[in-house]
C-alpha cells in the first residue's frame, strides 16, 4: 500500500491526537503509574543490576501521597550490612511514560500493513522503553563496585547513557527510531514466513503433480 498525501495526513493527524491524549494530565495518573512501574521494576531488572553486593529499590517518593508527582527513588542498600548507602531520584514521566508514550502513538498511528505485527512491536518496545533507565541503575553500580565492568564496557554503557538522557528531544527520537527498526524487523520476518509458505505449497504441488501423473499415464 503506497504511502499517499492523503495516508500521510491521516497518520500524522492520529499520532498528534494520540500524543495529546497520553500526555494530558489526567487526575491520578502519575500516582498509578509511579506505583505500578516500582512494581514491576523491583520485581524484574532491579534485582538484577545491584551484583552479588548491593540491592536496588525503586519505591515512589515519600512525599508522594502529601503532593502527587511522577517522582520516584531509587535506593542501593548494601546487602552485608542493610544499610541505605545511596538514594537517587529519577522522574518516570520523562523517564518512562513519555518515551513509552511516543512510542504507542506512532504505532498505532502508522499501523503496519499485517496487523498482527503490532501485537510483537507492542510488546517489544514498551519493553525495551520500559528497561531502559535500568541501563543507570547499572552504571551507578558499576561505580559502587557492585557490578565489575570491563574499561571499554563501562565506557559505552556512560556513552549509552549520555546518549539517550543528555540531548534533548531524545523522548521523541529514542521511540521513534526504536519504531522503525522493530517495524522493518517484523515486516522482514513475514515476509521470510510467507516466503517459505508460498515454497512450501509450490513443493507439495510439485509432489502431488509428480505422483498423480504416472496414474493419469496408466489409465
Amino acid at each position: 500500500m503506497a504511502w499517499t498525501r492523503r495516508r500521510l495526513v491521516h497518520a500524522l493527524v492520529r499520532f498528534a491526537g494520540l500524543i495529546v491524549v497520553l500526555l494530558l494530565p489526567w487526575p491520578g495518573l502519575d500516582t498509578a503509574f509511579v506505583k505500578a512501574y516500582a512494581f514491576v521494576a523491583n520485581r524484574t531488572f532491579a534485582g538484577l543490576v545491584g551484583g552479588n553486593l548491593l540491592q536496588v529499590h525503586l519505591f515512589p517518593s515519600p512525599d508522594h501521597l502529601a503532593f502527587p508527582s511522577w517522582n520516584a527513588e531509587i535506593t542501593f542498600v548494601s546487602k552485608a550490612s542493610g544499610t541505605s548507602l545511596y538514594t537517587a531520584g529519577v522522574d518516570c514521566w520523562r523517564a518512562v511514560y513519555l518515551p513509552v508514550g511516543v512510542f504507542l502513538a506512532f504505532c498505532f498511528a502508522w499501523l503496519p500493513r499485517r496487523r498482527g505485527l503490532i501485537v510483537a512491536i507492542l510488546l517489544a518496545g514498551i519493553a525495551l522503553l520500559a528497561s531502559l533507565p535500568a541501563l543507570i541503575l547499572i552504571e551507578t553500580s558499576a561505580r559502587m563496585g557492585g557490578v565489575h565492568l570491563r574499561t571499554a564496557s563501562f565506557a559505552m554503557l556512560i556513552t549509552a547513557n549520555r546518549a539517550l538522557w543528555a540531548p534533548p528531544g531524545m523522548a521523541f527520537i529514542a521511540p521513534a527510531a526504536l519504531w522503525l527498526v522493530l517495524l522493518a524487523l517484523a515486516n522482514r520476518c513475514a515476509r521470510q514466513r510467507c516466503s517459505g509458505n508460498r515454497e512450501g505449497f509450490h513443493g507439495l504441488r510439485k509432489i502431488r503433480t509428480t505422483v498423480t501423473r504416472p496414474l493419469n499415464t496408466k489409465a
